[in-house]
């Protein structure tokens, strides 16, 4: 079992979860595993929109009232924005450049191959 009692298959938040430190980490590990072995490193990262929006850890609704998983409201909100300011700014200090997956494709479709050091896309 992976963190928080879920498979570790990635699927956790690991931002919000684990912290920036942790994130980057992860990010670094993969870009040096791909960089060893030649490969061009693109890294995708998708955060749920509803992770930036304070969410409390009771909801109660006019039938029923549902206690979340931690995993869905810890560090969500202003503290999750702030995680994610300062992961960019790891990953932008490291070499990492950010392009939306729009624009990955038509570099792609142009015949771009290889980037600096590494890309997320947001």
């Amino acid at each position: 079992a992976g963190t928080y009692g879920t498979p570790n298959l990635g699927q956790w938040p690991l931002l919000r979860m684990e912290g920036v430190d942790t994130f980057l980490r992860f990010f670094r590990l993969l870009g040096e595993h791909q960089a060893a072995r030649r490969n061009q490193v693109l890294a995708v990262a998708y955060f749920h929109p509803w992770e930036f929006q304070e969410t409390p850890p009771v909801v109660d609704g006019p039938e029923a009232t549902c206690r979340l998983r931690e995993t869905l409201y810890h560090r969500t909100g202003p503290e999750a924005l702030a995680f994610l300011d300062r992961w960019i700014a790891g990953m932008q200090d490291e070499g990492w450049i950010f392009r939306t997956l729009a624009e990955e494709a038509q570099s792609r479709l142009a015949g771009e191959k290889e980037a600096p050091k590494g890309e997320a896309a947001p």
